[in-house]
């Protein structure tokens, strides 16, 4: 672990997990998993064994050309060494570029440093070949990976002994002053892909100021946790882990507009769950609130209902892992074949949670007319895609409570539809959190104070992701 490199927003891959499956792990009986970040652009690493190494690799580099390329090495770096600090067993872990990025030019808005990702690729590829300091799997596309593969690469051996041999005399650094924190993606409707343009407003500025605001009450704090060494061990010694501020600062991501999706972002939120347990801000323990079955709830308030304390409770006994799934399914999927072909997916024992496979389709539509015929109140909103309503109101959520902590200075820590806040404050969130319900919704919520998440961690991670990857 190095704690000077922010934490890089790690998450479960399915195309390179199905991809080594059927290649480099079909002979193997394996439960081996990709997980897999973007490289940010935004920082890199900096310092005389940088230098050193730019003049080793790029002798004869021009003047003109010698800004954008040494800050493509210092963002390499960096990206490598976020990488490095994952060493979860059990799966592998890198991160995502394509070779065949194009020089399409960033807008500005979003332009973060000086360099195009083509020559974040040149500077992969030198040190592939004369350092041996990365190696890469090459992206492509198939019949079933339509959209394509992009390229997985990751650090050696080779990388950690320089990492560890220099990391004493490296510093982070920030190519530009400040980064856009609200964000707009193009959606599947858009035929494009990326970051969208968009004229400021009213609506915009001011969130971008409370934005700005929460990151500065939050990293005026020291926040530091125990890093797992595997799914079942911290690392030895229990030496805990500084959160460098940069993992802190938050930013929201809308989709085609800024009433879909805006869920805060932070490097922070991609620790595990155990680790999320330990995490201390100045010395002092934390405590997770979350809201409980918040978006089944959402719909039941949205039809000016009540919704059951629990809406994930079965009378029939069903497994209530397995509801919760079926739950998210029959929200956010389009149609009824969509949420079955999703169900009869595999999913591997996790966190000591029951399994559960879907033999056929029939068995599949059967839970899922199961979860239907218990709640029929709300039944006519299923199978509409309902994710990016949904998320744009848990985000409205979130941004009410943050609000309120920076107006009174308090640190709080989002975690998409969760909160982290100093143990002394207990308090102070489950009244913020209630108000905010109220105010938002008209309606009490459940709030449970659990350090599982209920929608992300409640489920297997990988399980979740695939999902994800699904609807977005």
């Amino acid at each position: 672990m190095y704690s000077i490199i922010p934490i890089a927003n790690i998450t479960f891959n399915q195309k390179w997990t199905t991809t080594l499956q059927k290649t480099e792990w079909k002979s193997q009986v394996s439960n081996m998993e990709a997980w897999s970040f973007n490289p940010d652009f935004s920082h890199g690493l900096h310092g005389e064994a940088v230098d050193a190494l730019f003049d080793e690799l790029f002798p004869s580099v021009g003047n003109n050309a010698k800004r954008g390329k040494l800050q493509a090495l210092k963002a390499a770096l960096l990206t490598l060494g976020q990488a490095s600090n994952d060493n979860q067993c059990g799966r592998i872990h890198g991160f995502i570029h394509s070779r065949t990025t194009s020089g399409k030019p960033t807008l500005p808005r979003y332009k973060v440093c000086d360099f195009k990702p083509r020559t974040f690729t040149e500077v992969l590829d030198v040190l592939k070949e004369m350092k041996g300091l990365v190696t890469h799997r090459s992206g492509f596309k198939s019949k079933d990976q339509r959209q394509g593969v992009a390229s997985l690469w990751q650090p050696t051996e080779a990388f950690s002994t320089w990492l560890d041999d220099n990391i004493k005399d490296l510093e982070l650094i920030s190519f530009r002053d400040t980064r856009e924190l609200v964000r707009l993606k193009h959606t599947k409707s858009d035929d494009k892909e990326g970051l969208k343009y968009y004229e400021d407003t009213q609506l915009t500025v001011a969130m971008r100021e409370r934005l700005k605001h929460g990151n500065q009450v939050r990293q005026q704090s020291t926040w530091d946790y125990l890093p797992l060494e595997d799914d079942r061990q911290f690392v030895l010694d229990d030496k805990r882990q500084h959160v460098p501020p940069e993992s802190l600062e938050c930013y929201r991501v809308f989709n085609g507009d800024f009433t879909s999706g805006g869920r805060f972002y932070c490097g922070i939120q991609s620790l595990r769950k155990a680790e999320r347990g330990t995490i201390e801000a100045n010395g002092l323990s934390t405590i997770e609130l979350d809201f409980k079955s918040l978006h089944p709830r959402f719909l039941y308030n949205m039809e000016g209902l009540d919704a059951p304390k629990d809406c994930y409770a079965s009378p029939t006994g069903r497994d209530r892992s397995l509801t919760k799934f079926i739950s998210l399914l029959c929200i956010n999927c389009s149609n009824i074949k969509q949420a079955c072909s999703a169900l009869m997916a595999k999913v591997r024992k996790t966190d000591g949670m029951t399994p559960f496979n879907m033999k056929d389709y029939a068995e599949a539509k059967r839970h899922i007319d199961g979860y239907v015929e218990e709640h029929p109140l709300i039944s006519h909103r299923f199978f509409k895609s309902a994710w990016m309503e949904l998320q744009y109101l848990d985000s409205q959520l979130v941004d009410l409570v943050l609000e309120r902590a920076n107006n009174e200075s308090i640190a709080v820590l989002p975690v998409h539809d969760s909160f982290i806040v100093a143990t002394m404050y207990v308090d102070w969130l489950n009244e913020a959190t209630a108000d905010a319900y109220q105010t938002l919704m008209g309606f009490e919520p459940v709030i449970a104070f659990d350090p599982m998440p209920d929608l992300q961690d409640a489920l297997p991670e990988e399980l979740y992701q695939s999902l994800r990857h699904l609807l977005e």
